[in-house]
Formats: structure tokens, C-alpha cells, sequence
């Protein structure tokens, strides 16, 4: 007795129960990407739905999200910032005139990539700065009134990036501006409002001679 068409009907179903098998791990695969891609969907929603129920704005800018949620209280902040931490790809924060403060400030630093971070009229301190200095891409930090002293722009000096420097009606003088000379791309600087002198603004200038300083005095 020939085994010919025995072996024929075992290649086909050896094939036929490894395309099904081919089939269904896409299949699986398929069901497991879309489940993934719908709850990152919702994910977004919820984040959307967060910060526009609390007074504030996200979106995208021409590198990544963006972040304003200017005003918030404490319990604001902590909601949306713990929320905050599962999406990735923020690169500018706004918190401007709220109670955003160092504790806060930990909340933010998963966000490695942050270049923008605007923090004036918030309860931000020289002991937060310290922990500024992981984000080596920030070039744009804004700090106007604010607890800052000469102390904490010592931390400042640690972001390689760092182009524009808001300090305006902080409690800094001329020997915080030193720190400030480690900083080889600072471009622009405000100190409106603040101790610092001519003299002081003329050092730095000689160490960095693009930095172009914006003070008015009697303020």
C-alpha cells in the first residue's frame, strides 16, 4: 500500500495548521496594537479633559506638547501633574501665576525633554532649582518674582542649552550674575527690578559679549 497520499494529506494539514496558527498570532498582534492605540487615545482625552476643566490650555508646538496652566491651586496642580506623567513628548510647561512650587517641581523631571519652562509669579525656590539641572535641553527658563536669590543660579549654571533668562523682581545682585558666565549660549537676559548693577551687567557682558541684557532701573 502506497504511504504517498497519506503523506500528501499530512504536509497539507501541517501547512494548514501553520498559516492558522501564522493568522491568528497577527490577529492577536492586530487586536493587542489597537487596544494599545485605544487607550492611549483615552489617555489623551482624559489628560485634554483635565487641564481644560482646570483653567488651562494643551496642545502641540512645533517640537512637541505644550503644557499653560496658569492660576492653579495646590490640589490643581497635584491632579494634573500626577495625570501628567503618563504622556510623554512635553517639551513646554507654563505655570505662571499659580502655587506651583519645588515639590511640584519633581513632578515635571520625567520630562527630560522640556526646553521651555515659564515659572513666574510661582512659590519656586533656590533649593528647586537644584533639581533643574537633568534638563540638559531646556534653552528657555522664565523666573520673574519669584524666592530665587544668587544661591540658586548657581544650580543654573549646570543647563548647557541655556539661552533666555527671565529673572526680573528676583532678589539677585551682581555676585549671582557671576554664576550666570558658565552659561556659553545665553543669549538674552532680564533682570528688570533687581540689585544687580552696571557694573555687574558689564563684567558678564565681557565674559559673554553676545548676551544682550534687558534692565531698567527705578522699577
Amino acid at each position: 500500500m502506497s504511504l504517498e497520499p497519506q503523506r500528501r494529506r499530512y504536509q497539507f494539514s501541517l501547512r494548514w495548521m501553520l498559516g492558522a496558527l501564522t493568522g491568528f498570532a497577527v490577529l492577536f498582534a492586530t487586536a493587542g496594537y489597537l487596544w494599545k492605540a485605544g487607550e492611549e487615545g483615552r489617555r489623551l482625552i482624559r489628560m485634554n479633559d483635565l487641564i481644560l476643566s482646570n483653567g488651562g490650555y494643551w496642545g502641540r508646538d512645533g517640537v512637541g506638547r505644550l503644557i499653560d496652566l496658569p492660576h492653579a491651586n495646590k490640589t490643581q496642580l497635584d491632579t494634573v501633574l500626577k495625570e501628567l506623567k503618563t504622556v510623554d513628548g512635553h517639551t513646554s510647561m507654563c505655570f505662571n501665576d499659580g502655587e506651583f512650587c519645588d515639590a511640584h517641581l519633581k513632578d515635571i523631571l520625567c520630562h527630560r525633554g522640556i526646553r521651555v519652562l515659564v515659572l513666574n509669579n510661582t512659590l519656586v525656590t533656590d533649593d528647586g532649582l537644584k533639581q533643574l539641572v537633568v534638563l540638559k535641553e531646556l534653552i528657555n527658563l522664565e523666573l520673574d518674582n519669584t524666592a530665587i536669590t544668587d544661591a540658586g543660579l548657581e544650580h543654573l549654571a549646570e543647563l548647557p542649552e541655556l539661552q533666555n533668562l527671565s529673572l526680573d523682581h528676583d532678589t539677585i545682585t551682581d555676585a549671582g550674575l557671576e554664576h550666570l558666565a558658565k552659561l556659553p549660549k545665553l543669549k538674552h537676559l532680564h533682570v528688570t527690578g533687581t540689585k544687580v548693577t552696571e557694573e555687574g551687567i558689564a563684567k558678564l557682558k565681557r565674559d559673554l559679549p553676545n548676551l544682550e541684557v534687558n534692565v531698567y532701573y527705578g522699577m
